[in-house]
């Protein structure tokens, strides 16, 4: 009888848990400081990077080293990250504990985390002021309802991190530059054999969006770094004839991928970002290496099958290559095909960068805090390009570009030159001061601390800088055919907004 008893107050106490909400998680971490919070950012849909897409997010407080998330209206998947509030890159969240682990209507997850042993790793990707951003310095434990799911992923976790990764380079004997890549194939074979350890523990939905998220995390990561090594070129000798083999490799695996790949693998982001990345590489590789833009675009419109994959690949596509080769008829043909409601939704945005399109109407501060207005430069030629401190990329173009461009129309008051940083202000200042790069003379504004968050960045849609946009007399938008990426296409396009 003390047993039933027992036993129904158990259920009653699951049953009154869950009551407060469809899922809950509970984050031991004695470690951390008594005013430390935790973010829980939370995601159904997502194209391209985390942070361009609609994040709920949940905060916790520390309450004696357990921080509690009671999470209501959840959909039946959500991918959710978590981190510190106070750990940010700029204005970006870092998810410095999950990143993209599945929650579900149901969890009751309690999780452990105590830091590591041995020596302190800061993130390669720097420092938060002067705190340090922590990322592979924790030890995890998951216990209850539907924590499996969360066991399988940081296992995953682990394999990519830096210990790992250099133990098993020790035990590969190829030779640079291809080893990376042996290494990465052998990182996603154990990841997905972990996953084979708890396939009993789930559902085949589960197991089959686990398994995606994992081979497009891979998928994903090799695609970027054939990308950075440009081995798709025509080039001769031993080393571009072995990365000929390694694009072969993953083209292959691709088009198996590819082959079994169904409408409900959109609920896993990673694996459509490296379906986008395969579909890219599967067209350079057929074009002699080169990018074209409307010509990629229509070969991933033939190319994907499964209706809805298509349709995300095609606006990941354009949401991070259409604003290097706007293209009306590219858009028009885009938005009559695409049918997945988050996909139209999200490419319909790129309508504002279609020549003869009014500009956004920005009103932002310079570094002594003067706010300027669009509205101040109406009938004037107005060239404005977005950058940040660490991009290189943009220091170049504003130096080797922007900069004598801009000294030869130092004269004319009717061409003007502004740039819009989204650094923090303390960053933006220090730049101004060193002056190594910015063009003299010109407009330097920042987005409010706003980051990538500013409604301006938003209204472009900016997945990549230097991004250089150029208006004419009337505030519309004249780059056109120009390439403003270069010297002489940036003079011919001011010459022409000029008559």
């Amino acid at each position: 009888m003390k047993k039933i008893i027992i036993y129904i107050l158990f259920q009653w106490s699951m049953v009154a848990l869950l009551a407060q909400g469809d899922a809950q998680l509970f984050v031991h971490a004695p470690v951390l400081a008594p005013d430390d919070t935790l973010i829980l950012y939370m995601q159904k849909d997502r194209i391209t990077e985390p942070f361009r897409n609609p994040i709920q997010m949940l905060a916790a407080d520390n309450k004696d080293g357990v921080y509690s998330f009671n999470i209501d209206d959840l959909d039946e998947h959500t991918w959710i990250s978590m981190g510190l509030s106070f750990q940010k890159r700029g204005q970006t969240p870092f998810f410095t504990i999950l990143r993209e682990f599945l929650l579900q209507q149901g969890d009751s997850v309690h999780v452990f985390l105590k830091p590591k042993k041995g020596s302190f790793k800061p993130s390669e990707v720097g420092y938060d002021g002067n705190v340090p951003i922590i990322n592979d310095n924790w030890e995890g434990m998951f216990t209850g309802r539907g924590a499996s799911k969360y066991d399988a992923l940081w296992q995953v976790k682990l394999l990519g991190e830096e210990d790992y990764r250099m133990k098993a380079m020790d035990s590969l004997s190829s030779v640079y530059p291809t080893n990376q890549f042996d290494l990465l194939y052998k990182l996603q074979d154990r990841a997905l054999s972990l996953l084979l350890n708890y396939k009993h523990t789930w559902s085949s939905e589960i197991y089959s969006l686990l398994e995606r998220q994992v081979k497009g995390y891979y998928g994903d990561f090799i695609g970027r770094q054939m990308h950075h090594l440009h081995f798709y070129r025509e080039n001769s000798g031993a080393v571009d004839s072995a990365l000929r083999i390694e694009l072969q490799r993953y083209l292959d695996q691709g088009g198996y991928d590819l082959g079994h790949t169904r409408d409900k693998d959109i609920l896993s982001p990673k694996y459509m970002d490296y379906l986008l990345k395969y579909s890219m590489a599967s067209f350079r590789s057929l074009n002699n290496g080169k990018m074209d833009v409307e010509k990629c675009y229509y070969y991933i419109k033939n190319f994907i099958k499964p209706l809805k994959v298509r349709d995300r690949v095609i606006a990941s596509f354009l949401l991070n290559w259409f604003q290097f080769s706007p293209n009306e008829e590219v858009l028009s043909d885009a938005l009559s095909l695409i049918k997945e409601p988050y996909s139209l939704e999200k490419v319909s945005i790129l309508k504002g960068l279609l020549e003869g399109e009014i500009g956004y109407s920005f009103s932002l501060p310079d570094v002594n805090g003067r706010y300027h207005k669009a509205e101040e430069y109406r009938g004037k030629i107005v060239f404005i390009d977005f950058w940040f401190a660490s991009c290189l990329a943009c220091h170049h173009y504003m130096r080797d570009v922007v900069g004598p461009i801009k000294e030869l129309y130092k004269d004319n008051p009717n061409v003007v030159f502004i740039t819009i940083s989204t650094d923090n202000y303390e960053t933006f200042k220090r730049m101004l001061n060193k002056q190594d790069f910015l063009p003299k003379s010109g407009v330097h504004l920042f987005t409010e601390n706003k980051g990538y968050k500013h409604p301006m960045i938003e209204y472009y849609q900016i997945t990549a800088y230097p991004y250089p946009l150029l208006y004419g007399k009337d505030y519309r938008l004249v780059n056109g055919d120009f390439n403003i990426r270069t010297r002489e296409g940036l003079k011919e396009a001011i010459e022409r907004a000029l008559k």
